[in-house]
């Protein structure tokens, strides 16, 4: 294996882990905040359950700075 292949491979990796923490800690904060209207519609919904685009927290963040 050549160290590119490695490297590419490295950072997928590490780009998949920030992917899923960061729609992770979206999920969290929206159920935390118990799916209210304002947090906006979601994304699309999973075994009833509303699933948020990952970026979404940063829109909360900055909106809700307040909380």
């Amino acid at each position: 294996m050549t160290p590119t292949k490695l490297l590419i491979g490295q950072i997928a990796v590490v780009c998949a882990i920030v992917i899923i923490g960061v729609w992770t800690a979206t999920q969290w904060c929206a159920q935390m905040l118990t799916y209210q209207t304002p947090l906006g519609a979601p994304w699309f919904l999973f075994a009833g359950w509303p699933i948020y685009k990952p970026w979404k927290l940063f829109e909360w963040w900055f909106h809700f700075d307040a909380y």
